[in-house]
């Protein structure tokens, strides 16, 4: 697409030159002066990139002209593939779950549903590799949503571009550069390659399809499995069509490595704490290709645990003990994360509940997991676990009856668990 583009802004300055001191008749001239100038004016370039270490385009808002001609280069400078959909006002849930719909359909189709709700698009882009898309922006002014809709990245990868009149002011773009040092460095260390690694200080955090190692299925009350990918083939280099996956992995978790002491998977659609290791990261060359950077035809979702399973969560979501059991129990809502004292936090809300939620190294045998609940009218917070987990599960704060934790609302602001193994 890029050469096309680099052939098309040739053809332009030929274009241009031709004009120039020409003495073509007026009926000529009028039939062919506005494709001249078309073709003579200078484009909006919008250069779009992905927040290094994160799930966030680096522009969440731009601005262009009604009916101005618009080139959009968007740069994958993040870890794992990405497309971009500009849409209709008012149609990007539609259009969202038009993707969804694709099914195994989706990875052949770049995760782009055929809809008429869909005004632009750039086909999934690999790590580090770059695409130049043009085209006209509409005449209408309004709001115009755009999206990544790969699978697991469109609650948080999403945008809008905005149509202003043609005598209004078009304002720049304000680019988000980057996340905390610590995740940068630590991303930095590792770049593209197959056994990314961190360390205690500088946690190596990745957003991916996660490996599901035979999880409890009560884990998973509020999450729509069935994403299939299709198998990848080595000796054809591409992706083997209409053969789904059987293991699927988990669509929208991070992956984050302490180094050799602990490794933990964190889902973002149930908001908890899925499974730690220890030992080695994650196999990516499935993903990214054998060397740095990546550079593979087609790539498979899931990447290989390398270390040694020592916990997996079982059972419903601690937090579902402060809810009323007669009534379906409210769905999490991932708000993000930042990183405290170089540890990841999480942070989501439930149901009046805000949650943040920081895991980190214990013992060579152990984990820590630092909580702040908070609530505007809970007289005493509640956390259920497993009979499994229990046993070996210790609270900084709180009372125990049986398997449940209570804890008043000001122990609650800040505790903290230890796991161990």
């Amino acid at each position: 697409m890029v050469g096309h583009v680099s052939m098309m802004n040739t053809f332009k300055a030929m274009i241009c030159r031709s004009f120039t001191g020409c003495s073509l008749g007026v009926g000529i001239i009028l039939g062919v002066l506005l494709s001249a100038s078309q073709a003579c004016g200078a484009s909006r370039k919008i250069e779009m990139g992905v927040i290094p270490g994160g799930l966030k385009y680096n522009i969440t808002e731009f601005q262009v002209s009604a009916g101005e001609s618009v080139e959009f280069v968007f740069n994958n400078n993040g870890l794992i593939p990405h497309n971009w959909l500009l849409t209709r006002p008012g149609k990007l849930d539609d259009v969202i779950a038009d993707a969804m719909a694709l099914g195994v359909d989706g990875l052949a189709k770049d995760f782009i549903p055929d809809s008429s709700d869909v005004l632009h698009s750039v086909a999934l882009v690999q790590p580090g590799k770059s695409v130049i898309l043009q085209f006209t922006a509409p005449d209408a002014v309004g709001d115009y949503p755009y999206v990544c809709t790969f699978p697991g990245h469109f609650n948080l990868m999403r945008g809008v571009m905005k149509v202003v009149g043609k005598e209004t002011e078009v304002l720049a773009p304000s680019i988000t550069e980057g996340v905390s040092h610590q995740i940068l460095n630590a991303l930095g260390r590792s770049g593209v390659e197959p056994f990314p690694k961190g360390t205690k200080e500088k946690p190596y955090v990745i957003r991916t399809f996660m490996p599901e190692p035979n999880l409890d299925p009560a884990i998973f009350t509020r999450h729509q499995r069935g994403y299939a990918a299709a198998n990848y083939s080595p000796a054809t280099g591409t992706d083997v069509p209409g053969i789904a996956r059987t293991d699927q992995g988990l669509p929208a978790a991070m992956g984050v490595n302490f180094g050799d002491e602990l490794s933990y998977c964190w889902d973002t659609v149930e908001c908890r704490l899925m499974y730690v290791w220890t030992g080695d990261f994650l196999d990516m060359s499935v993903y990214w290709g054998g060397g740095a950077g990546g550079g593979r035809k087609g790539f498979d979702y899931v990447p290989r645990i390398m270390g040694n399973l020592r916990f997996k969560t079982q059972g419903e979501h601690p937090i579902n003990a402060n809810f009323n059991p007669a009534q379906p129990v409210p769905s999490p809502r991932f708000r993000g994360y930042r990183v405290v004292d170089g540890y990841p936090e999480f942070h989501y809300t439930v149901d009046g509940l805000s949650v943040r939620e920081r895991i980190s190294p214990g013992d060579r045998r152990s984990f820590r997991v630092d909580l702040s609940i908070s609530s505007d009218n809970a007289s005493s917070i509640r956390l259920a676990f497993d009979t499994a987990i229990r046993p070996s599960l210790q609270a900084s704060h709180g009372i125990w009856e049986g398997d449940e934790l209570v804890l008043t609302p000001d122990e609650a602001v800040q505790f903290n668990l230890v796991q161990r193994f």
